[in-house]
């Protein structure tokens, strides 16, 4: 099952993953690199299913600048269903602020909330895994050297 929801969905996300060990993840996934599918293939270990929030393209022009993403979020959200093991793509609207996120995780509870090793959200997962009961685990070190802007460089 690989598939692209948004937000609005969760009624019938709850029906298609029923009781699958859901593995959470988010990001921008703008030009998939090696640390990007290293970083899915890890968390990807954790459970039965794994879900990308992905980031909108607004959201990704406000944090990285004007001149991203390259890729835009359709094409984005196609790149992680066919390249990576990512099973279901949640593209979130913009604004998307930290009471949407924490209210979006509570309605996914996921049984796992993976990051990279000195993530800076890090506490807002945190809190996130603490409300809903969930394991937080910090899958690799950030792989610097295959960061997207180092790829556009």
């Amino acid at each position: 099952m690989k598939k692209v929801i948004t937000h609005f969905d969760l009624p019938a996300f709850k029906e298609i993953v029923g009781d699958k060990s859901l593995v959470l993840v988010g990001g921008c996934f703008d030009i998939l690199h090696p640390g990007h599918n290293t970083f899915l293939l890890e968390a990807k270990k954790y459970g039965d299913l794994l879900i990308v929030l992905l980031e909108s393209d607004q959201s990704v022009t406000k944090r990285k600048g004007t001149d991203r993403p390259i890729n835009n979020e359709t094409l984005r959200a196609a790149n992680l269903l066919e390249q990576t093991p990512t099973d279901i793509v949640i593209i979130l609207p913009f604004p998307f602020v930290d009471k949407d996120y924490d209210n979006l995780v509570t309605q996914i509870k996921p049984a796992i909330i993976a990051t990279t090793k000195g993530d800076p959200y890090i506490n807002h997962k945190v809190r996130q895994a603490r409300k809903i009961d969930a394991e937080l685990i910090e899958i690799i070190e950030r792989l610097e050297k295959y960061s997207t802007t180092n790829s556009l460089k």
